[in-house]
């Protein structure tokens, strides 16, 4: 009787220091492959000022469009086909037009799934202020603000992920 209980403690641990290894594994994956909304943003501020003239001529051409100040999403749906593909590409999916004055300023919603910590948005304005300068950074509640510069910043919102 002593052999087979031996051999069920030998099957029970073994699968015990199965389940801790694959568990132990997977925590090591999951902790390799997260990355900081601090890197994530980097690289988003790198794409967009390394791309700066593309993102400013789809801005022109958001703004040339005859939209009126809205202070609700318009989805981009609304725009002509060509318009919408390079709204997709950059990870557009809707927008918030603001006109004061002198000034205009418009709030992308991105579809930029790849935060651990948050939903982005990317906001341009055409006065530009401390916010949109390159390198600022700002965090009030659970909302994040990055610099990107020439009117454009990054904000993150970590209430809603």
């Amino acid at each position: 009787m002593l052999f087979k209980d031996d051999i069920l403690f030998d099957k029970f641990t073994m699968k015990n220091c199965f389940l801790a290894c694959f568990y132990s594994f997977l925590m090591c994956l999951f902790l390799i492959s997260c990355q900081s909304n601090e890197e994530i943003i980097a690289e988003k501020i790198e794409l967009i000022t390394s791309n700066q003239e593309e993102w400013d001529d789809f801005n022109q051409k958001v703004l040339n469009k005859d939209f009126d100040d809205a202070s609700f999403p318009l989805f981009i749906d609304i725009f002509d086909s060509t318009l919408k593909k390079e709204a997709e590409k950059k990870g557009i999916v809707y927008f918030i037009i603001t006109k004061s004055g002198k000034c205009k300023s418009i709030e992308y919603g991105t579809n930029w799934t790849d935060l651990p910590n948050g939903i982005s948005y990317l906001h341009w304005s055409s006065c530009p202020d401390e916010t949109n300068q390159r390198g600022y950074y700002n965090q009030t509640n659970f909302i994040e603000t990055w610099g990107v510069g020439n009117g454009w910043s990054i904000l993150v919102d970590s209430d809603w992920k």
